[in-house]
């Protein structure tokens, strides 16, 4: 009977999501058969199996799955090593399995960027769990690094408009509020957004000043 057989009535029910994309990587054979059996019994695809951490990166960066779960100890590449190049490249998140308890492994596989810790022997009760949160701290970390990139080029672009302010308030002698309606109106005629056209403002100051230097 396989290590991590479901017992009744103990996980959730996973039926109704949407089947994840997992990755499974690790070098036990017979680990990585009873971990893919029972995710694809709970609801999983399982897009990719590697057995050794050169492998695990590779499949991972060529299927970008929605999930990889992957042993620390492997051939080529420990699974450490592994997660830290899948984390720069934005593949996750990365769950690790490993036999080593110790709370220094736990630490070095946190600053990896894993998102989840199993302890081998992996169990059924703690798999699905520890699966989920990854897949739902992940999200959020994807939405806040998204909201942040927004409020930055929000800045960036306010920042730019108010240079071309400047500009056409020193050229022409407008007010802010003469220079804010001729920014939306220039935009407006031709298509294009505020900062656009504050770009080729500030743009064509800076080469003229340039122009003036030489």
């Amino acid at each position: 009977m396989s290590a991590l057989t479901q017992p009744q009535g103990t996980l959730p029910d996973t039926a109704s999501h949407a089947p994840r994309r997992v990755l499974v990587a690790e070098d036990e054979s017979l680990v990585l058969v009873d971990v893919v059996e029972f995710l694809t019994d709970n609801g999983f695809d399982v897009v990719g199996r590697a057995y050794d951490g050169e492998s695990a990166v590779r499949l991972a960066t060529e299927l970008t799955p929605d999930l990889v779960l992957m042993d620390v100890s492997m051939p080529l590449r420990d699974g450490i090593s592994a997660t830290e190049i899948l984390s720069r490249q934005g593949i996750g998140p990365v769950v690790l399995m490993t036999a080593d308890g110790r709370r220094e492994s736990y630490q070095r596989a946190t600053s990896a960027g894993a998102l989840g810790y199993l302890t081998k022997p992996v169990r059924p009760e703690g798999l699905l769990p520890t699966l989920e949160i990854a897949l739902a701290r992940h999200r959020q970390i994807r939405g806040l690094r998204s909201q942040a990139a927004e409020m930055l080029d929000q800045l960036e672009s306010q920042g730019l408009v108010n240079r071309a302010k400047d500009v056409l308030i020193e050229r022409f002698s407008l007010s802010a509020i003469e220079a804010s309606a001729w920014l939306e109106q220039t935009a407006a005629e031709r298509g294009l957004t505020e900062r656009e056209v504050a770009r080729t403002i500030v743009e064509g100051m800076k080469r003229k000043s340039r122009g003036r230097r030489r």
